[in-house]
């Protein structure tokens, strides 16, 4: 999403909201050598109980189509993107139908069909509002892509970024960009203890360091104190923490399944990656309900099993959902025994519309010290021009082009998914991959 990375995450464009007493009908503008798409809003409609509401829409096409994302993309009073998570689907003449839940915070909030279709986003039909009146609870903004169509937005072609060397974003509705391959980490000893198989911490986990300088003020920490069963995260943690759900991860063998993947037991989130009729779950926690900062300092203790074929990308989002503005990924790597993290921030401003790509910084890979086999500490800090890589508070490595580091406001997520390279996580591989805890700081000069 950028940050699917993806932060997933990629550019979505809305296309031209028609009007009409009944149905209707989207023109998708198309090449001169193509013939014209008509799609017709069927039926709308959101059903509100509590703070949950669910939504479904049915959508026809002149011809059948192929939609990338397919749902309903919701803003709140402020304009703020609340969207369902999407689903590829193909849009058929006689119509096709999504349904969703989430959770939202009491308020007023407008609502649409909304479809991607050849890397631009549309809205179908008119759109309509519901009021959610209930006891206050954590949105689960269930789209972790970026910002969607909004209405009266008349189309516009935007590409989509092939997926970053993963994290990103975005955000089917795969909203990570596309970013090159890392060439194979080296491998080391594996770190001793933790068994494979259990959810539990093997090793007693070593508190977050906190910083000496007086530059950082915390501004979020989740310790994972309460136990949270699986499919129970998102009522215990809030929504953002069961992140993207529904759609396929940057690579497109894994499916993000928060509700079968992660729970929390002895003061640790746990990711139970594995695969379920053939296909790998996976899962990519937003941290702190969505919300973004310009520069700040991150620190994540973490481990996992053997898992070959699946990789982790923790990274810094923009909260604009546009990949240009950059993306810092730290750690990042597969997650075989032996394998080392890598780190890479993206260059601001250096996207190539032609080939999808971004540059990353620094220009050659560098590695931590040791596997995450054992508990480890991994810690970004991102100043004005300049961007540290930590492993256990020693610095791994660093950006080299102060023009380039990001300087906007960008959110943090914990992504988790299949390998890039490589085939598919055979049906065997199964284990954790586990969070002691997660400190964010603001930077204060």
């Amino acid at each position: 999403m950028p940050p699917f990375r993806a932060s997933a995450p990629f550019s979505r464009r809305l296309g031209l909201l028609a009007t009409g007493a009944v149905a209707a009908a989207l023109v998708v503008p198309a090449p001169a050598a193509e013939a014209v798409t008509t799609y017709s809003l069927v039926s709308l409609a959101a059903t509100v109980s509590g703070t949950s509401v669910q939504a479904t829409t049915t959508v026809k096409a002149a011809s059948t189509t192929s939609a990338q994302s397919f749902g309903v993309c919701v803003r709140d009073s402020a304009g703020a993107d609340r969207d369902y998570p999407g689903r590829a689907a193909t849009i058929t003449r006689t119509g096709t139908t999504w349904s969703g839940n989430q959770v939202l915070k009491p308020g007023t909030y407008t609502y649409f069909a909304c479809l991607q279709v050849a890397g631009r986003w549309y809205s179908a039909g008119t759109s309509k509002s519901f009021t959610v009146a209930g006891a206050a609870a954590t949105p689960t903004q269930a789209s972790p892509t970026p910002a969607r169509p909004s209405p009266t937005v008349v189309p516009t072609v935007s590409p989509s970024p092939t997926p970053p060397p993963t994290v990103t974003p975005s955000p089917t509705v795969a909203p990570t960009p596309a970013r090159p391959s890392p060439t194979a980490a080296p491998t080391v000893s594996p770190s001793p203890t933790v068994a494979p198989t259990t959810s539990t911490p093997s090793s007693a986990p070593v508190p977050t360091p906190t910083p000496t300088s007086g530059r950082w003020s915390q501004s979020y920490s989740q310790t994972f104190d309460t136990p949270a069963a699986l499919g129970q995260v998102g009522a215990v943690y809030g929504g953002s923490m069961r992140g993207y759900s529904g759609f396929k991860d940057t690579s497109g063998k894994g499916t993000y399944a928060p509700d079968k993947v992660l729970s929390v037991s002895g003061g640790v989130l746990d990711y139970h990656l594995h695969s379920e009729g053939g296909v790998p779950l996976v899962a990519a926690p937003v941290l702190d309900d969505w919300n973004g900062q310009t520069y700040g300092r991150y620190s994540v203790r973490l481990r996992h099993d053997d898992l070959p074929g699946y990789k982790i990308a923790f990274l810094l989002w923009p909260s604009s959902d546009q990949w240009n503005d950059g993306e810092i990924d730290w750690p990042e790597g597969d997650l075989s025994r032996g394998t080392r993290m890598s780190p890479a921030s993206a260059v601001k401003g250096s996207y190539a519309a032609s080939t999808g790509t971004m540059t990353f910084d620094p220009p050659s890979r560098v590695y931590a010290p040791t596997d995450a086999s054992g508990w480890h500490t991994a810690t970004t800090e991102w100043t004005p021009g300049l961007v540290r890589f930590l492993w256990d508070d020693v610095e791994v490595g660093r950006t080299t082009l102060p023009s380039g580091v990001p300087t906007s406001a960008f959110r943090w997520t914990l992504q988790a998914e299949t390998s890039i390279s490589g085939p598919a996580p055979a049906a065997t591989v199964a284990g954790h991959l586990q969070i002691d805890s997660v400190t964010s700081w603001k930077y204060l000069g």
